[in-house]
């Protein structure tokens, strides 16, 4: 989906994608008014589909923190088959969202493994004194 051609509309899109509130987006993008407006504004479909796809370019630019980007798109793709899942228009958006959603994982950094334990061999009191004990001057 390309950008809004209303530039309010795309502002506040950009801030909602980047973590802003509901009311405080569409006060900072000019809308006169912030209240039920905004809410409704922003449950919008085409909202909420710009919201991911402006996160998901926000991901592909080297943003961190994927995990948000992974659950927009899973709750956007378990919205598109709760609203249009049967049709074939519907199973193709479903399949894009979670497609992105599988390509976003694999950018996530896997999780680092746990150190190995060292473990210190068992030695004998005349080698351990040999290797670590006071040496003669």
């Amino acid at each position: 989906m390309p950008p809004f051609d209303d530039a309010r509309r795309e502002k506040c899109a950009q801030l909602l994608a980047g973590g802003a509130s509901i009311v405080g987006a569409s006060r900072d993008a000019g809308y006169p008014r912030h209240g039920t407006r905004a809410r409704e504004r922003a449950a919008h479909r085409d909202m909420k589909t710009r919201i991911v796809e402006i996160q998901a370019e926000l991901a592909r630019r080297g943003d961190p923190d994927l995990g948000p980007v992974i659950d927009a798109l899973m709750a956007a793709a378990q919205d598109a088959k709760d609203k249009i899942g049967g049709s074939p228009a519907g199973v193709v958006a479903i399949r894009g969202l979670l497609a992105e959603a599988a390509r976003l994982k694999g950018l996530v950094p896997a999780p680092a493994a746990p150190p190995e334990p060292v473990c210190l061999p068992d030695l004998d009191d005349e080698t351990w004194m040999a290797r670590f004990g006071p040496k003669p001057a």
